[in-house]
């Protein structure tokens, strides 16, 4: 492979090279450098070819989307709206998407959301909305969040209201609020929201999270005992503390003890005594 290319990549990853997903990309390249590849454009070439081997065109995406080279953008594309490629291809492509071309990623990953009939499909546009932080998005992911008919679709726009970077984000608060204070919502959406408020550290959230710290559902206990952990304010460490033999389980998060364990130890490193 070029020297050329191989150096942009480097440089683009240097901050990410000791993570394992970025050292596999490194091997990616060297295992293109032995087929011939020495240009971003063969890289589009191979891309575009679908007998190539899937791992192979992922690893192309990512590396096309690291180095930022805008002429992948049609493809990208073209991959992104294909119902026939594979999720992850799809997925990928999606992401690189939102930095190279908020405008298209918005159109494709808006009208997976709102209109696609497979809800696999759905739930990873939504998942990946946050990263084109606009206003219409997080009025997308509002809206989503309040009246889509599936429950997962909710529960991850919530997740990625919290996860967007946007100053304005705290218009979403009082929507999260009703969320979590909806106890015939989904337990995972009302512990998402709890998860979001927590993101956006508004005080205003505090006297509900505390309350639900009570709930029947250890996700939203275990959310709400995070959530309060970023808020900053050492003054519900006793009802933190409570729930520190609390053994239930949030699938694929943990024991409600271990949030409100890091959640008492985030506030004791960051309040004052």
């Amino acid at each position: 492979m070029a020297q050329k290319l191989r150096m942009l990549f480097v440089k683009n990853i240097k901050p990410y090279e000791n993570q394992p997903p970025f050292q596999e990309l490194q091997q990616v390249i060297d295992d293109l450098a032995l087929q011939g590849i020495q240009s971003p454009n063969d890289l589009v070439d191979l891309l575009q070819n679908q007998e190539t081997d899937a791992g192979i065109r992922y690893g192309i995406i990512s590396i096309l989307g690291i180095i930022k080279y805008k002429l992948a953008v049609p493809i990208f594309l073209e991959i992104a709206r294909n119902e026939a490629e594979d999720i992850s291809l799809r997925r990928g492509s999606l992401v690189y998407l939102a930095s190279l071309a908020p405008k298209e990623a918005y159109k494709v990953l808006s009208d997976l959301a709102l209109n696609n009939p497979i809800d696999t499909l759905r739930i990873m546009a939504v998942s990946l909305i946050f990263f084109i932080p606009t206003k219409r998005c997080l009025n997308l992911l509002l809206k989503l969040m309040q009246s889509d008919r599936n429950e997962i679709v909710r529960a991850n726009a919530a997740r990625s209201i919290g996860l967007m970077t946007r100053r304005d984000k705290a218009i979403a608060i009082q929507p999260l609020l009703a969320n979590l204070n909806n106890q015939h919502e989904s337990p995972n959406v009302r512990a998402y929201a709890a998860e979001a408020l927590g993101f956006i550290r508004d005080e205003s959230a505090i006297d509900s999270l505390v309350r639900f710290l009570a709930d029947p559902s250890p996700s939203v206990r275990y959310m709400c005992a995070y959530a309060l952990g970023e808020l900053r304010d050492g003054n519900y460490l006793q009802a933190l503390e409570a729930l520190l033999k609390d053994d239930a389980v949030f699938e694929g998060w943990g024991t409600v003890a271990e949030a409100a364990k890091e959640a008492i130890e985030h506030l004791t490193r960051t309040c004052p005594v």
